[in-house]
């Protein structure tokens, strides 16, 4: 039976609460299932002090980073909708899908600030932003909150996809939570993805597969997720050094 998507990270840090969640080499940082789920609980407790409502749309602007992670389920604690774009996207590009979506807040990477604050100037819909450095910030907080949403899985909206825009202008794609929990559990089962497994997620979370089917994917059977940036040097040593057991790629990666 399908669940919501925070629901799957909150039974972690129940039952695996000293495990390793998420690790990012690059800065040797490095979260286990309860410090995740509480900074995404601190996280959703100030979204929705500055006004974020169930149904509201968030944008997430920020490449593979455990604020990513920390977002993405921070977003949908309030029972909000998680829009996420793409890193490398200009400032026209954000803005065009920060309109489109009706983003009610912009969630950033530190070094894309010029970008992001750019892309929200001609933005109407955006009340706020949030930094990464602010929502790591939120951990220090022994604040809670989940949204208590007591409706079908199948019925509410857990994210906004945009396509690549080949022919034409990116279109918003809308997956529920049951639609999400769906692809998550069916990669894990087909990748044999179990607890305490270890996953290589160096694709940008902001597409479909590497966060619908690898970062919930590993969420869904109690596995860990190391993030990067790809390179094949990255991809070799990574894999090496963190002993991951999954990996997922796009043909030319490989």
């Amino acid at each position: 039976m399908a669940e919501f998507i925070h629901g799957l990270l909150e039974r972690n840090a129940r039952k695996y609460s000293f495990d390793e969640a998420v690790k990012w080499p690059e800065k040797g940082v490095s979260l286990t299932w309860d410090e995740l789920n509480k900074r995404a609980s601190s996280l959703a407790y100030q979204l929705k002090n500055r006004g974020i409502k169930p149904g509201d749309r968030v944008a997430l602007f920020m490449p593979n980073r455990p604020e990513f992670v920390i977002g993405f389920f921070g977003v949908l604690k309030t029972g909000a909708v998680v829009v996420p774009v793409n890193a490398r996207f200009t400032a026209s590009e954000v803005s065009y899908i920060l309109e489109n979506s009706g983003a009610a807040a912009l969630l950033y990477d530190d070094g894309l600030r010029p970008v992001a604050e750019d892309a929200v100037k001609s933005c109407s819909s955006v009340a706020f932003t949030f930094s990464a450095g602010e929502i790591w910030a939120c951990g220090k907080e022994e604040s809670f909150f989940s949204a208590s949403v007591h409706a079908n899985p199948a019925e509410i909206l857990a994210e906004i996809i945009y396509t690549s825009g080949t022919t034409g202008k990116p279109k918003g794609v809308m997956l529920t939570h049951a639609a999400v929990y769906a692809v998550a559990s069916m990669m894990a089962y087909e990748c044999n993805i179990k607890y305490r497994n270890r996953v290589l997620q160096l694709m940008p979370l902001t597409h479909s597969a590497p966060l619908n089917l690898l970062l919930v994917g590993a969420v869904y059977a109690g596995a860990a997720t190391v993030l990067g940036t790809f390179s094949p040097q990255n991809m070799v040593e990574l894999a090496a050094i963190e002993k991951t057991t999954h990996f997922f790629g796009a043909p030319v990666a490989y």
